[in-house]
Protein backbone atom coordinates (compact mmCIF):
# COMPACT_ATOMS: atom_id res chain seq x y z
CA UNK A 1 0.00 0.00 0.00
CA UNK A 2 1.56 3.35 -0.57
CA UNK A 3 0.08 6.97 0.74
CA UNK A 4 0.46 10.34 -0.66
CA UNK A 5 3.03 12.46 -2.64
CA UNK A 6 4.61 13.30 -5.76
CA UNK A 7 4.39 9.44 -6.91
CA UNK A 8 2.72 6.71 -4.87
CA UNK A 9 3.20 2.66 -6.30
CA UNK A 10 1.33 -0.14 -4.69
CA UNK A 11 4.09 -2.62 -6.15
CA UNK A 12 7.27 -1.53 -8.61
CA UNK A 13 9.34 -5.01 -9.73
CA UNK A 14 12.23 -5.99 -11.43
CA UNK A 15 12.51 -8.86 -10.84
CA UNK A 16 10.16 -11.85 -12.21
CA UNK A 17 6.75 -11.85 -9.64
CA UNK A 18 4.00 -13.60 -8.92
CA UNK A 19 1.40 -12.31 -6.73
CA UNK A 20 -2.32 -14.07 -5.88
CA UNK A 21 -4.99 -13.02 -3.73
CA UNK A 22 -3.37 -9.59 -2.45
CA UNK A 23 -4.74 -6.08 -2.04
CA UNK A 24 -3.09 -3.62 -4.08
CA UNK A 25 -3.35 0.19 -3.59
CA UNK A 26 -1.78 3.38 -4.42
CA UNK A 27 -2.13 6.78 -2.86
CA UNK A 28 -3.01 10.38 -4.08
CA UNK A 29 -0.13 12.13 -6.03
CA UNK A 30 0.75 13.58 -8.63
CA UNK A 31 1.60 9.93 -10.20
CA UNK A 32 -0.21 7.10 -9.06
CA UNK A 33 0.72 3.32 -9.95
CA UNK A 34 -0.90 0.37 -8.25
CA UNK A 35 1.44 -2.53 -10.05
CA UNK A 36 4.48 -1.17 -12.32
CA UNK A 37 6.40 -4.48 -13.93
CA UNK A 38 9.69 -3.66 -16.29
CA UNK A 39 11.20 -5.46 -18.56
CA UNK A 40 10.61 -9.36 -17.45
CA UNK A 41 7.85 -11.69 -16.08
CA UNK A 42 5.04 -11.11 -14.20
CA UNK A 43 2.05 -13.71 -12.96
CA UNK A 44 -0.95 -11.83 -11.48
CA UNK A 45 -4.04 -14.13 -9.97
CA UNK A 46 -7.11 -12.88 -8.06
CA UNK A 47 -5.82 -9.72 -6.57
CA UNK A 48 -7.24 -6.21 -5.87
CA UNK A 49 -5.70 -3.01 -7.47
CA UNK A 50 -6.95 0.51 -6.43
CA UNK A 51 -5.34 3.54 -7.11
CA UNK A 52 -6.46 7.30 -6.12
CA UNK A 53 -6.75 10.64 -8.03
CA UNK A 54 -3.95 11.94 -9.75
CA UNK A 55 -2.65 13.61 -12.79
CA UNK A 56 -1.85 10.53 -13.67
CA UNK A 57 -3.22 7.22 -12.44
CA UNK A 58 -2.63 3.67 -13.66
CA UNK A 59 -3.90 0.93 -12.48
CA UNK A 60 -1.01 -2.05 -13.83
CA UNK A 61 1.91 -0.35 -16.06
CA UNK A 62 3.51 -3.04 -18.00
CA UNK A 63 6.50 -2.00 -19.72
CA UNK A 64 8.75 -4.25 -22.12
CA UNK A 65 7.30 -6.74 -20.07
CA UNK A 66 5.43 -9.93 -19.81
CA UNK A 67 2.38 -9.76 -18.49
CA UNK A 68 -0.03 -12.73 -17.17
CA UNK A 69 -3.00 -11.19 -15.49
CA UNK A 70 -6.05 -13.79 -14.42
CA UNK A 71 -8.97 -12.75 -12.12
CA UNK A 72 -8.16 -9.53 -11.44
CA UNK A 73 -9.80 -6.50 -10.19
CA UNK A 74 -8.16 -3.21 -11.63
CA UNK A 75 -9.04 0.21 -11.02
CA UNK A 76 -7.06 2.79 -12.52
CA UNK A 77 -8.39 5.49 -10.45
CA UNK A 78 -9.61 9.17 -11.47
CA UNK A 79 -7.90 12.28 -12.44
CA UNK A 80 -6.43 14.29 -15.45
CA UNK A 81 -5.37 10.89 -17.21
CA UNK A 82 -6.32 7.69 -16.01
CA UNK A 83 -6.26 4.01 -17.48
CA UNK A 84 -6.79 0.79 -16.36
CA UNK A 85 -4.04 -1.10 -18.07
CA UNK A 86 -0.69 0.99 -19.43
CA UNK A 87 1.37 -0.74 -22.01
CA UNK A 88 4.35 0.52 -22.72
CA UNK A 89 6.95 0.28 -25.75
CA UNK A 90 5.18 -2.55 -28.78
CA UNK A 91 7.12 -5.67 -27.33
CA UNK A 92 5.16 -5.95 -24.15
CA UNK A 93 3.45 -9.50 -24.59
CA UNK A 94 0.35 -9.02 -22.29
CA UNK A 95 -2.07 -12.10 -21.32
CA UNK A 96 -5.69 -10.20 -20.14
CA UNK A 97 -7.91 -13.35 -19.06
CA UNK A 98 -11.19 -12.53 -16.65
CA UNK A 99 -10.51 -9.36 -15.44
CA UNK A 100 -12.96 -6.88 -14.25
CA UNK A 101 -11.32 -3.63 -15.67
CA UNK A 102 -13.57 -1.35 -13.71
CA UNK A 103 -13.02 2.00 -12.88
CA UNK A 104 -15.66 4.91 -13.39
CA UNK A 105 -13.38 7.53 -14.41
CA UNK A 106 -10.67 6.45 -16.84
CA UNK A 107 -10.02 7.52 -19.65
CA UNK A 108 -9.32 3.66 -21.13
CA UNK A 109 -9.77 0.17 -20.34
CA UNK A 110 -6.44 0.02 -21.93
CA UNK A 111 -3.74 1.86 -23.17
CA UNK A 112 -0.88 1.48 -25.59
CA UNK A 113 1.88 3.61 -25.87
CA UNK A 114 4.12 3.16 -28.86
CA UNK A 115 4.74 6.54 -30.43
CA UNK A 116 3.24 7.42 -33.19
CA UNK A 117 0.94 4.71 -32.99
CA UNK A 118 -0.65 4.90 -29.18
CA UNK A 119 -4.00 3.59 -28.91
CA UNK A 120 -6.79 3.64 -26.27
CA UNK A 121 -9.05 0.77 -25.90
CA UNK A 122 -12.64 2.05 -23.83
CA UNK A 123 -14.68 -0.81 -25.35
CA UNK A 124 -14.56 -4.49 -24.61
CA UNK A 125 -14.77 -5.82 -27.50
CA UNK A 126 -12.03 -3.74 -28.52
CA UNK A 127 -9.93 -5.52 -25.19
CA UNK A 128 -11.32 -8.79 -26.09
CA UNK A 129 -10.61 -9.06 -29.50
CA UNK A 130 -6.92 -9.26 -29.13
CA UNK A 131 -5.75 -7.61 -31.87
CA UNK A 132 -4.18 -5.11 -30.43
CA UNK A 133 -0.22 -4.71 -30.75
CA UNK A 134 1.27 -6.64 -27.64
CA UNK A 135 -1.90 -8.97 -27.31
CA UNK A 136 -0.82 -12.48 -26.47
CA UNK A 137 -4.43 -13.53 -25.08
CA UNK A 138 -7.32 -11.21 -23.99
CA UNK A 139 -11.16 -13.03 -23.50
CA UNK A 140 -13.70 -12.81 -20.87
CA UNK A 141 -12.67 -9.80 -19.02
CA UNK A 142 -15.29 -7.45 -18.15
CA UNK A 143 -16.07 -4.06 -16.94
CA UNK A 144 -18.76 -3.45 -13.99
CA UNK A 145 -19.10 -2.19 -10.56
CA UNK A 146 -17.54 -5.35 -8.41
CA UNK A 147 -20.07 -4.59 -5.59
CA UNK A 148 -17.64 -4.70 -2.66
CA UNK A 149 -19.02 -4.92 0.80
CA UNK A 150 -17.24 -2.01 2.20
CA UNK A 151 -13.86 -1.46 0.24
CA UNK A 152 -13.57 2.24 2.26
CA UNK A 153 -12.70 0.22 5.37
CA UNK A 154 -10.64 -2.54 3.61
CA UNK A 155 -13.28 -5.54 3.24
CA UNK A 156 -13.16 -6.10 -0.59
CA UNK A 157 -15.56 -9.32 -0.28
CA UNK A 158 -18.20 -9.28 -2.90
CA UNK A 159 -21.74 -9.23 -2.65
CA UNK A 160 -23.74 -11.98 -3.84
CA UNK A 161 -24.96 -9.67 -6.74
CA UNK A 162 -21.46 -8.56 -7.63
CA UNK A 163 -20.39 -9.10 -11.48
CA UNK A 164 -17.27 -11.11 -10.44
CA UNK A 165 -19.38 -13.93 -9.03
CA UNK A 166 -18.96 -17.00 -11.60
CA UNK A 167 -17.28 -14.41 -13.87
CA UNK A 168 -13.43 -15.81 -13.72
CA UNK A 169 -11.34 -18.56 -14.82
CA UNK A 170 -9.84 -21.54 -13.58
CA UNK A 171 -6.11 -20.26 -13.48
CA UNK A 172 -4.97 -24.34 -12.30
CA UNK A 173 -2.11 -25.38 -13.77
CA UNK A 174 -1.75 -22.92 -16.83
CA UNK A 175 -0.87 -20.29 -14.84
CA UNK A 176 -0.42 -21.06 -10.87
CA UNK A 177 -0.42 -24.03 -9.02
CA UNK A 178 -2.97 -25.49 -6.79
CA UNK A 179 -0.95 -24.25 -3.53
CA UNK A 180 -0.94 -20.49 -4.32
CA UNK A 181 -4.41 -20.17 -5.84
CA UNK A 182 -7.10 -23.02 -4.75
CA UNK A 183 -8.21 -20.99 -1.73
CA UNK A 184 -9.56 -17.40 -1.79
CA UNK A 185 -8.47 -14.93 1.05
CA UNK A 186 -10.83 -16.39 3.83
CA UNK A 187 -9.36 -19.77 3.01
CA UNK A 188 -12.24 -21.01 0.97
CA UNK A 189 -11.90 -23.48 -1.63
CA UNK A 190 -12.16 -21.98 -5.25
CA UNK A 191 -14.57 -22.28 -6.84
CA UNK A 192 -17.70 -22.43 -5.15
CA UNK A 193 -20.25 -21.83 -7.48
CA UNK A 194 -19.98 -22.70 -11.63
CA UNK A 195 -16.84 -20.75 -11.83
CA UNK A 196 -14.14 -18.99 -9.96
CA UNK A 197 -14.96 -15.51 -9.04
CA UNK A 198 -13.39 -12.53 -9.81
CA UNK A 199 -10.71 -10.87 -7.08
CA UNK A 200 -9.54 -12.09 -3.49
CA UNK A 201 -13.19 -13.57 -2.50
CA UNK A 202 -14.83 -16.26 -3.63
CA UNK A 203 -18.54 -16.00 -2.53
CA UNK A 204 -19.51 -17.80 -0.02
CA UNK A 205 -23.09 -17.84 1.68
Amino acid sequence: MAGTGGATYGVYSQCPTTMVGNIIFAGTGQLNIGVVNRYLTMTMVNNVVEVGEGDLSIGVWAKGATMYLVNNVVDGGAGVDSFGIYGDFPENDLTLVHNNLFGAEQNCLVYLYAPPDNLCLDELTEVNSCSWAGCAAAFGNISGDPLFVSPGVGDYHIQFTSPNRNAGFDPIPAYVGFDLAGVDIDGDVRPYGDAWDIGIDEWTP
